[in-house]
């Protein structure tokens, strides 16, 4: 075994340690300060549940001498515009199309939208997207763009 794959163990080993000892850290800040620990709202353990992967993988690439060659953000745009437009538009296509399918059906009935009921639909719809856009962001950095490649390294 050469260096490179025993520092590419060690620091797999760290990470894997790592995301599971902090979530347990903060479920255990969450029972020491009477916060329920099942409560993602105002939770210290569902944050370090969160943010541990990608705060270890960044850890890692800057001070482990992990390096970011194989950091994985590749977009390759050209040539593949219309993958990247059809994974945009499926999800909210097929929500549609289900909708559509459950009133027609009368298996879902959909309310009067005057413009203030839509108004309210779109903020709650933005309000319920930001966040989850932002820990998605967190997940695919860390399990992705850092434990995927280690995984396959050679």
């Amino acid at each position: 075994m050469n260096p490179t794959q025993k520092q590419t163990i060690r620091n797999l080993a760290i990470f894997v340690i790592g995301i599971i000892l902090f979530p347990w850290l903060g479920c255990w800040l969450d029972v020491q300060s009477g916060n329920p620990t099942h409560n993602q709202d105002q939770s210290l353990g569902w944050l370090l549940f969160l943010i541990t992967p990608l705060a270890l993988v960044l850890l890692l690439r800057l001070f482990a001498r992990d390096g970011w060659r194989d950091f994985g953000l590749k977009p390759n745009f050209k040539g593949n515009g219309k993958w990247y437009l059809f994974s945009l538009l499926f999800h909210p296509f097929s929500i549609i199309l289900l909708l559509l399918l459950g009133a027609i059906f009368g298996a879902t009935s959909l309310p009067d939208l005057s413009a203030t009921k839509f108004a309210l639909i779109r903020q709650s719809l933005l309000a319920a997207f930001i966040p989850s856009f932002i820990k998605n962001i967190f997940e695919e950095f860390a399990w992705r763009g850092y434990l995927t490649p280690k995984c396959n390294p050679w």
